[in-house]
């Protein structure tokens, strides 16, 4: 408070002294227009003599003098707003600082905080001041925790039927109760675009625990972070596996009929995609979309050389003349006989990352939204929807509104997960920070 009356009493003191100066250069060119005699000041006189200062001279000197003034007003105010800043960040990092202790085997819920009875506090417990901080602990201090929350949106799009299924599950721990005992945050999404009708999309959304968590034996989590992330992606491999095996069983499926499937899994500050087929999951880091998967099509040339190495064929960007796609759970008519190499494969491919303070949103979506639609487009979309109005059930609604301006061809389903906790939504952005640090140097 003391300094903002201090910059109130500078911004008094300059406002007064300019207009002192203009005030009295105004009354010398009065006298000096009103004289018949040429004046005695050199300066004046060379005024005098050049016929006298016209009104719009002066106006415009005038002028100067004020746009001088603001820009000195300006600057002091963009000077002291970032000393505000600076300070509010100085406390900010000072007093609250995110709990980061190994992602994978701690409630995330916690925080690290400075105690006035003593200590430290961590989670419940206090540590005195004079106690040794092991490694694990002081290595930890200032990771990001995501905060999730989702929304999601589906429609038929111009399609006669709707094939598209989708799962969201915020809490995954609460969802599975005893069965699931990991970090936190844990969740889970996965979207299901399904094909020669809607049987195998049905069946895993049905399906999705049972299959992904409980016939799996899915792990608990270890203190060994990297061993406990392979265990999740090989258990997750044998999902999708298994639930191929098990659309082949099931009665009630038609041997045509088939899904792709992308599933997302967060455990703590890990991001664990897994994908078989066109769906898509793109990462939004600092504005920039990072996409999380591949799409297995045809055309692309890894895939094209897998599916001929199996004695499949490409035909017009179809596999075998039929399949838009080279990886699907299901399809039992182009797999058969079981336990034969077959071209089209459930096997799902992985991309893993660790979230950081940069990683805003994830979308996944099924490819009705990212065949008339790049990945940086999305992103865009949804992060403008986001500054609008912070829902993200609502940013998954405009991209497939989107989709549909943009005349796609196919049903649509949309999940977006934010990661951004309130108090990192609070923050001024990076392009916002450059702003202030441009009006702070004097630029106006």
């Amino acid at each position: 408070m003391e300094d903002l009356d201090r910059v109130f009493v500078k911004m008094g003191s300059i406002t007064t002294y300019s207009s002192t100066v203009i005030r009295g250069f105004a009354q010398q060119h009065e006298a000096t227009r009103n004289s018949t005699q040429p004046p005695t000041s050199k300066a004046m006189k060379v005024r005098w003599e050049g016929k006298k200062i016209g009104d719009l001279d002066l106006r415009l000197l005038l002028r100067g003098w004020w746009i001088q003034m603001v820009k000195m007003v300006v600057m002091m105010m963009v000077g002291f707003l970032g000393k505000i800043f600076d300070d509010r960040m100085m406390v900010a990092e000072a007093e609250f600082i995110h709990q980061s202790v190994r992602v994978l085997d701690v409630n995330f819920n916690k925080c690290v905080r400075s105690d006035s009875g003593g200590g430290t506090c961590v989670g419940d417990v206090v540590i005195p001041h004079d106690t040794k901080l092991d490694g694990t602990l002081e290595s930890t201090v200032l990771e990001f925790v995501p905060c999730i929350r989702s929304g999601s949106y589906a429609d038929i799009g111009p399609r006669r039927f709707m094939e598209d299924e989708h799962i969201r599950i915020d809490d995954l721990s609460l969802h599975l109760g005893s069965l699931f005992r990991g970090p936190a945050p844990c969740a889970f999404y996965g979207v299901f675009d399904g094909h020669g009708g809607p049987d195998a999309a049905a069946y895993m959304k049905k399906n999705a625990t049972r299959l992904f968590f409980e016939d799996v034996d899915f792990p608990q989590a270890s203190e060994a972070v990297d061993i406990f992330v392979r265990e999740v992606e090989g258990s997750l491999r044998k999902a999708f596996l298994l639930a191929d095996l098990a659309l082949a069983d099931d009665c009630v499926v038609s041997s045509s009929s088939g899904t792709t499937a992308l599933t997302a899994l967060i455990l703590g500050r890990t991001l664990l995609v897994a994908n078989a087929g066109d769906c898509r999951a793109v990462l939004c880091r600092n504005g920039e979309a990072v996409e999380m998967s591949q799409d297995h099509r045809p055309i692309f040339a890894p895939e094209r050389k897998r599916v001929e190495d199996c004695g499949g064929y490409i035909d017009d960007g179809y596999l075998n003349g039929i399949l838009s796609v080279t990886r699907a759970l299901g399809d039992w008519d182009m797999k058969l006989p079981r336990g034969s190499t077959s071209p089209l494969i459930a096997e799902p491919e992985f991309r893993q990352a660790v979230l950081t303070e940069d990683d805003e949103f994830l979308i996944i979506g099924c490819d009705g939204i990212w065949d008339v639609m790049s990945s940086q487009h999305a992103v865009s979309v949804v992060r403008r929807g986001l500054r609008r109005h912070d829902n993200p059930e609502q940013c998954a609604r405009d991209l497939v509104m989107e989709a549909l301006r943009l005349n796609t061809f196919d049903n649509l389903t949309v999940i977006v997960i934010c990661f951004s906790s309130l108090e990192h939504r609070d923050l001024p952005s990076s392009a916002e920070v450059k702003m202030l640090q441009h009006f702070d140097r004097g630029v106006v």
